[in-house]
């Protein structure tokens, strides 16, 4: 069975959100995942090595293949992640989520009711992989998080982030 949604916010994905009182230190991060995963390959960060006050451009220049290489290595591990992070919520509360990859869906941000010239974007809702809750829970593990409780369960959710002065 499949749902329609015809009520369009920021994005759609399946996992799970976190409360805007979670500790920012307890939030899941996957560059801090994707760097791990580049270090243990042997991969050290070329921006590492930029020494202080040294002058960027030609740093650059000079170090243009390590850093090529390296942007290079960062999108492969990225696509190999399972999971993906994404904030929602507002500049003043950034909120964190974490999802499975292959189910985040970036849609244009709708009105209150359904617009009939807009397709809608069909979520598969009864048909979520079993195992998409495993891989989510793995993921924070190897961070060292507890997986959000109460009503933050893996489910399909739509969430947006605001810019606000």
């Amino acid at each position: 069975m499949s749902v329609s949604i015809t009520h369009r916010e920021t994005v759609i994905f399946y996992g799970y959100v976190f409360d805007a009182d979670t500790y920012y230190d307890r939030y899941p991060d996957a560059t801090a995942a994707i760097k791990a995963i580049l270090a243990a390959a042997g991969m050290p960060d070329p921006y590492d090595a930029f020494p202080e006050g040294a002058d960027y451009a030609d740093w650059a220049d000079r170090h243009d293949t390590e850093i090529e290489a390296y942007l290079d290595a960062w999108t492969k591990a990225e696509a190999a992640l399972p999971v993906g992070t994404g904030t929602h919520g507002s500049n003043a509360v950034p909120t964190p989520y974490l999802y499975v990859a292959g189910t985040r869906s970036d849609t244009p941000r709708g009105t209150p009711r359904a617009n009939p010239a807009m397709n809608p974007i069909h979520v598969v809702g009864r048909d979520v992989d079993p195992e998409w809750k495993t891989v989510l829970d793995t993921f924070l593990t190897s961070q060292s998080i507890t997986p959000p409780t109460g009503p933050n369960q893996p489910s399909w959710w739509s969430a947006a982030f605001e810019d606000r002065d």
